[in-house]
């Protein structure tokens, strides 16, 4: 897919209510922001990328969980979008520090290699999701879960497998 285009009627931001992100667009390799009102402060700026970065988020689950094909590429194509996100945001954090979120200013507890593997499951699932091929989906995680990796991923592949066997009724 080329362009990704959400239209976004209001996302209010509790420091400034006033301030609306009314349309995001991805389009090859640039992020397109329109703004309601002139937004020169970066801390303002910061707060809607992160709300517009919270939004897609969610779109990609709800893209994997519906599933909506093709399932990857769709998931991809936000995904490169929440890339060019956070490129901003680390711009803006290089000028300004002080909004850089504590997350970022520490280390990960998890190795990286957790990390990688567990978005290998992932993205496998919605594939063999798209393809109804369930079980394999879930054996996936059943085997992540049997090499004891820390607990926070341990819950999300528990997690992952009860909504597999709740949506699709295996």
């Amino acid at each position: 897919p080329s362009l990704l285009t959400l239209k976004i009627i209001t996302v209010k931001i509790a420091v400034n209510p006033l301030i609306h992100l009314t349309s995001l667009r991805y389009a090859g390799d640039q992020l397109v922001i329109h703004l309601s009102k002139n937004m020169a402060e970066l801390k303002y700026l910061n707060e809607l990328l992160s709300a517009a970065a919270g939004i897609l988020d969610s779109a990609a689950a709800e893209i994997r969980d519906i599933p909506l094909n093709p399932t990857k590429e769709n998931i991809s194509t936000i995904g490169k979008a929440l890339t060019l996100i956070i490129d901003i945001q680390l711009q803006i954090y290089q000028i300004d520090p002080k909004l850089k979120p504590e997350y970022l200013k520490r280390s990960s507890p998890y190795p990286a290699e957790i990390n990688r593997r567990y978005g290998d499951i992932v993205i496998k699932d919605a594939d063999l999701c798209d393809l109804k091929m369930y079980q394999e989906a879930i054996s996936l995680y059943e085997g992540f879960i049997s090499e004891n990796p820390p607990e926070f991923f341990t819950n999300m592949a528990r997690n992952r497998i009860s909504k597999i066997k709740k949506d699709y009724s295996v």
